[in-house]
């Protein structure tokens, strides 16, 4: 069995909040007297936020034994799961050929946390405003 590693990247998780998550003033959530979005329709996105970071590597695999998705892999101390793979055989040989590649997944903030957090800074920035 070999392997090695290709490549690696990383990517921000982001999650989107619609305007009607943040601001519905028919739901209790803001005040109809400040709309914090006039410009923007409810099932617009309105905010963005990063809730993490994903780290992905791509590596070649060969051996007699495929791999599958969902197993884990630790590279430089991290867990890595492989979300995707292709394999090919070598017939004369037994021996598979693997390009995979795996994720790791760090610092998940919860969205509904969030959504709270931004409820929040939106309810006290319209509270503001109307008082000036």
């Amino acid at each position: 069995m070999t392997w090695r590693i290709l490549r690696k990247w990383d990517e921000k998780k982001v999650f989107e909040f619609k305007k009607s998550d943040i601001y519905n003033p028919a739901f209790g959530v803001g005040s109809a007297d400040h709309d914090p979005y006039p410009n923007h329709k409810a099932h617009q996105i309105v905010e963005r936020r990063v809730i993490g970071n994903e780290f992905f590597i791509e590596g070649e695999h060969v051996s007699e034994t495929p791999l599958e998705p969902g197993i884990n892999l630790a590279v430089d101390g991290l867990q890595y799961t492989i979300v995707s793979l292709d394999q090919s055989g070598d017939s004369s040989s037994n021996m598979i050929k693997t390009i995979f590649v795996a994720s790791h997944v760090e610092g998940l903030a919860q969205p509904l946390q969030l959504l709270d957090s931004i409820r929040k800074q939106v309810h006290n920035s319209g509270r503001a405003a109307l008082e000036n």
